[in-house]
């Protein structure tokens, strides 16, 4: 059996550079105004899951910004899933962004 959260987690794909580091990782998040919500940056590394926890508050409108450094996440990986455990309201993932200073598309 696995852990309660992971139940009732909401799951959402990502994808980084293996080797980027630099900034913040930015997930942007739509909810119930004011509500609480908590989840984690996961992936696997060395063969195990990694987690890095987030938790934030909705504003008046609605929006939660969650900001990790990119160093957090080692290098090599490239790919993971951002999870929402809690939530008071209702809450999604509008969009993500690793910054890439280093690749600039034309």
């Amino acid at each position: 059996m696995g852990a309660e959260e992971e139940d009732t987690a909401i799951l959402y794909p990502f994808t980084i550079s293996g080797n980027d580091r630099n900034g913040n990782f930015t997930i942007n998040f739509k909810g119930t105004p004011n509500s609480t919500n908590n989840g984690c940056i996961g992936y696997s590394y060395n063969g195990d899951w990694e987690k890095i926890e987030w938790e934030g508050s909705c504003d008046g409108n609605g929006n939660l910004v969650v900001e990790v450094p990119m160093s957090k996440i080692p290098a090599g990986v490239t790919s993971g899933e951002i999870q929402i455990w809690w939530h008071s309201g209702d809450l999604k993932m509008t969009d993500y962004k690793a910054l890439e200073h280093h690749h600039h598309h034309h």
